[in-house]
């Protein structure tokens, strides 16, 4: 394996919260990402200091991050951010076996300091909370006394931070039509929101985990 260290270090609070809605790559870049692909094996990697996640594959199948360290990721990223991830997979073949493995990974202080912001969010779209956004006429106008914090999440009004895991796996259940994933062995402490999440998807083993 090898190191890679980014720039949080160098980065203050007040530059980072100044790009929130600007959106510059230098205060969301990542350590790992990988956008599409199958076969792919991540190990003994130090992964630290990167402003978005530390490690992330799109669109995978076939993929095994293990063994790797990864901390103080994810500070100033306005994407909410998580350390490791794996989203929207896909499977590259009929197997219905294990075949995506999260294992024997040491991450830890990964949180989210700056708000979420969604450029592409409608003013009435929210996609927590099941409320009618377009019911309340503060939201349009960007308002926060009158918009439920639900409603802003997002939005530009965002002020405040429920985002930023450790071990994360997201919106796999539409994609990923065959296979299972496995986390196991993982430990995960002073993260964001939560240690670790299996979020929006089917056919996961969990098991051995270490969170606090």
């Amino acid at each position: 394996g090898f190191e890679i260290i980014g720039p949080n270090y160098d980065i203050a609070y007040e530059d980072a919260a100044a790009n929130r809605l600007t959106d510059r790559s230098y205060y969301k870049g990542r350590g790992v990402a990988i956008w599409a692909g199958h076969h792919i094996h991540i190990s003994d990697l130090i992964v630290h200091g990167c402003p978005g996640s530390g490690i992330r594959v799109n669109k995978g199948d076939y993929v095994t991050i293990t063994n790797c360290h990864v901390y103080d990721n994810t500070w100033w990223s306005p994407r909410a951010e998580s350390a490791i991830v794996l989203a929207v997979s896909e499977p590259a073949d009929e197997q219905t076996g294990t075949k995506m493995y999260l294992t024997n990974n040491i991450v830890h202080d990964n949180v989210n300091k700056i708000p979420y912001y969604n450029p592409n969010y409608a003013w009435d779209y929210s996609p927590i909370g099941g409320l009618d956004c377009a019911s309340y006429p503060d939201c349009e106008t960007g308002l926060v006394s009158g918009c439920p914090w639900q409603c802003r999440y997002g939005k530009a009004s965002q002020d405040y931070i429920i985002d930023g895991s450790g071990v994360y796996v997201t919106r796999n259940s539409d994609t990923y039509t065959n296979g299972w994933m496995e986390l196991t062995g993982n430990t995960c402490y002073k993260n964001g929101i939560n240690g670790l999440v299996v979020h929006r998807t089917h056919r996961c083993t969990v098991r051995q985990n270490t969170i606090y």
